[in-house]
């Protein structure tokens, strides 16, 4: 019994190495990217590396057009008359106890309401996904929009301090702590019989299917909408659609995991959204290299508009290179595993795969690929032969440590949605698309149907060749396949990376980071809550 207890100590202990790594790593992602990205010394000191939920300068940074205009802060929710994009600069501690302080008020709530919503009937029980954004956004309207700044004493400031930071949560910070285990968890979890039989098919609509999906979407977003009085570019057009076409993996698989869907479908859906980061991720950067008015050599295709062949290397290099590096991963963990094995020890067993996961991830991401292939690919690797190598006590710890941590992952990833998406449609004011204006609620609601007419037209350009492919696809199950794309943090944190780029005007900024977040608030809220019907 005391062995038992010291292995599960030590692991205990490892995983608190893991996650501190994790916030390292986080932060040197934030400092390489800050010159393309445009942020001001991004996690500069120790303090700011623990407190996520910051900008280095002690609050969120300043809009280019503020630092131009020298307009400074009256420490309210005062805005100047046609300050478009300027948000509030609040002087926050950004202390580790402020983290700490909104961390335990998200695991309490989330946990309650977790608790709360088990005792309703079944029919009326909400997917764990939808409660915890709805709980983030209620408490971010809360705290952000009613309470702001003035506090409430008797010791709740420190968790409206804390509240406030996590609107400006650092975007990669989320892809290093909070994506891996996610990730990992659903693709090691895929049966390899009937993911072989269903993933040329996801291979198609997360491929081709997200390009043509995109361009359906962006012309309607270029002939129906407007940043200011004119209507957007085609190259933003195409930016807010390569973002909103995609589905988003963390979302779905929390979705699929609630309505216990077929394993046939589940498999499906989950394998497209857990394959198309590479065509998503290539059209989003290479679109906001074209919005963006930066020096060529902070571009990843320096011409305008990109050049085909820049963008097929660029597309080889993130999705290619995360792949290979994924299954290489999975070789080396094969092998190792091995070794490990006769030690007879579950602890080491479960501590080197959550090690080689957060590795592969840092790794991908380091080396310019897409983490999210790699650790997609490392985990159908582990599905396919890896598991095999492990022992029965090891398979066993494993299941229960990560079906935990991907618990408490899940609570945070949509509770920080849900306050983020309070941000980016409640917060920012002076531009012509915020929550006071009509008409941005009525392109908001056009672009909801759209979402789905595209995608139903995409899905059905594709149903003669998925009718041949593996186990083809139903009525039942095309109809799911529109209505089931779902959208979620993933969409939310590539809204934070163009609002951290300098070099996009304050209203295309403002029109997309609206129009993201109400995608994902509309996708989450009828979607998620009707899609077992």
């Amino acid at each position: 019994m005391g062995a038992r207890l010291g292995g599960s100590g030590a692991t205990l202990l490892e995983l608190l190495l893991v996650l501190l790594v994790s916030v390292w790593c986080a932060g040197a992602k934030e400092q390489a990217a800050a010159q393309w990205m445009g942020s001001t010394n991004p996690f500069d000191t120790a303090d700011a590396a623990v407190s996520l939920w910051r900008n280095s300068d002690g609050g969120p940074e300043r809009s280019l057009s503020e630092e131009e205009s020298g307009t400074e802060d009256a420490g309210d929710d005062s805005i100047v008359p046609g300050s478009c994009g300027t948000e509030d600069v609040e002087e926050h501690e950004g202390s580790l106890e402020t983290t700490i302080c909104f961390l335990l008020c998200v695991f309490v709530i989330c946990t309650f309401l977790d608790w709360l919503n088990s005792w309703a009937p079944a029919r009326f029980r909400l997917p764990l996904s939808v409660v915890m954004f709805i709980s983030g956004t209620v408490i971010g309207l809360v705290f952000i929009d009613l309470i702001g700044e003035s506090g409430l004493g008797y010791g709740v400031d420190n968790l409206v301090v804390g509240v406030n930071n996590a609107a400006w949560f650092a975007p990669h910070a989320l892809f290093y702590i909070v994506l891996p285990p996610l990730l990992y968890e659903s693709s090691s979890n895929m049966s390899w019989h009937v993911l072989s039989k269903v993933l040329p098919s996801s291979v198609i609509l997360a491929g081709p299917g997200v390009l043509v999906n995109t361009l359906f979407t962006s012309i309607f977003v270029r002939w129906v909408m407007l940043v200011g009085d004119e209507a957007p570019s085609w190259e933003v057009s195409i930016l807010l659609s390569a973002i909103l076409s995609a589905t988003d993996p963390v979302a779905v698989v929390a979705a699929l995991k609630d309505l216990g869907a077929p394993e046939k479908l589940s498999t499906l859906v989950d394998g497209e959204s857990l394959v198309n980061d590479g065509s998503a991720v290539v059209v989003t950067y290479v679109a906001l290299d074209w919005v963006a008015d930066a020096p060529a050599s902070e571009k990843y295709c320096p011409t305008s508009p990109p050049e085909i062949p820049c963008v097929l290397a660029y597309f080889l290099q993130v999705a290619g290179g995360g792949t290979l590096i994924g299954l290489f991963s999975g070789f080396l963990l094969y092998h190792w595993l091995g070794i490990v094995r006769s030690h007879h020890s579950a602890s080491l067993e479960t501590t080197s795969v959550l090690a080689v996961v957060y590795g592969t991830f840092f790794f991908a991401e380091a080396m310019d690929t897409s983490g999210v292939l790699a650790t997609v690919f490392l985990g159908i690797a582990v599905s396919f032969a890896v598991r095999p190598q492990m022992s029965h006590e090891g398979r066993h710890a494993l299941h229960t440590i990560l079906e935990q941590i991907c618990y408490v992952c899940n609570q945070i990833v949509f509770f920080v949605a849900g306050v983020i998406t309070v941000r980016f449609m409640w917060r920012q004011t002076g531009c012509s698309h915020d929550f006071r204006h009509g008409r941005a609620w009525g392109e908001l609601a056009g672009l909801y149907v759209a979402l789905h007419v595209s995608r139903a037209a995409m899905i059905a350009i594709f149903s003669p060749i998925l009718q041949r492919l593996g186990y083809g696809i139903s009525l039942k199950e095309f109809i799911f396949l529109v209505y089931g794309g779902l959208r979620g943090a993933i969409a939310l944190v590539m809204g934070l990376v163009i609002l951290e780029n300098e070099y996009v005007q304050p209203e295309v900024k403002q029109m997309l980071a609206f129009h993201i977040s109400g995608i994902v608030l509309l996708t989450l809220f009828i979607n998620g809550l009707t899609v077992d019907n």
